[in-house]
């Protein structure tokens, strides 16, 4: 199918490359993925007191239901209010993963203008016209994998990754029935 493609003669004209390892690999990805990681421990951390408070609510509510023979009836309000608490805690956990993921974004936005433009200059550089991603190649030979020379091109770019805060960022409020209806600064805790 590719042989096909017009002007591709030369011997090696095709590179592939694997994004993932570049992701693991590439000094500015390992960057923004340990900052990631960083603030992902931290709201862990941050909530994880909360929701053993809400588990230890859930065990005492379930052993009082057992108690009265498993019969839920006098137990409503106490159902209602365990679930509004345990709705609201994982509205809280989802916004603070949301502003963690749009930091990400903002991280790895710095970086794609010059891995883009070290690509351009590795297919020039190794007088290739495709560069394919290695998820879209079923086979090929370890010749034209161009992932170790990309690498090694990126790392030697001076690539100034700021991390942003979180906190900077603003999420869409879902309403009850699931329908955005403001945006929200972040908030503290």
């Amino acid at each position: 199918m590719i042989a096909g493609v017009t002007g591709l003669t030369s011997k090696n004209c095709i590179g592939v490359l694997d994004l993932d390892r570049v992701q693991v690999q590439a000094s500015a990805y390992e960057k923004v993925r340990v900052e990631t990681e960083k603030h992902i421990s931290a709201l862990k951390a941050r909530f994880a007191g909360e929701e053993k408070a809400l588990q230890d609510k859930a065990a005492a509510l379930k052993k009082k239901i057992e108690a009265a023979g498993n019969k839920t009836e006098g137990f409503t309000a106490e159902i209602q209010k365990l679930n509004a608490e345990l709705a609201e805690f994982q509205r809280k956990v989802r916004f603070q993963s949301a502003l963690i993921a749009k930091a990400r974004q903002a991280a790895l936005s710095q970086v794609a203008p010059v891995a883009q433009a070290s690509l351009k200059e590795l297919s020039q550089k190794q007088g290739l016209k495709i560069i394919l991603p290695r998820p879209y190649v079923t086979y090929y030979t370890p010749n034209v994998d161009v992932t170790d020379d990309f690498i090694k091109l990126l790392d030697g770019k001076d690539i100034p990754v700021a991390y942003p805060d979180p906190a900077q960022f603003t999420v869409p409020v879902v309403a009850e029935q699931g329908t955005p209806n403001a945006t929200a600064p972040a908030q503290k805790k």
